[in-house]
C-alpha cells in the first residue's frame, strides 16, 4: 500500500469516520485500516522505519548477470 493511501486513511480516521467506512472508501480491508491506525498511534508516523539486518553481499549488477545466465540456461544454479 502506498504512503499516500496510508496518509489518506489516517486523515479520514482523524475526521471521525469509522474504520469500516474508511476501508470501503479506500478499497482495502478493515483489518488493514485498523493495523495502519494502530501503527500510527504507536509511532506517530505513517512510513515504515529503516529495515535492519545484514546487507546483501552481491551487488545489483552481479544479481542481474546471474539472472541473465540462469535465464539462458535453465539447468544452471545461481552458485
Amino acid at each position: 500500500m502506498s504512503v499516500e493511501t496510508k496518509e489518506r486513511i489516517i486523515k479520514l480516521l482523524q475526521e471521525g469516520k469509522s474504520s469500516w467506512n474508511v476501508a470501503k472508501d479506500v478499497d482495502c480491508s478493515q483489518s488493514a485500516v485498523c493495523k495502519i491506525w494502530i501503527k500510527y498511534k504507536v509511532n506517530g508516523k505513517v512510513v515504515k522505519g529503516k529495515r535492519t539486518g545484514r546487507p546483501g553481499k552481491a551487488s545489483k549488477l552481479q544479481d542481474r548477470k546471474r539472472k541473465a545466465i540462469c535465464l539462458e540456461n535453465r539447468k544452471c544454479t545461481t552458485k
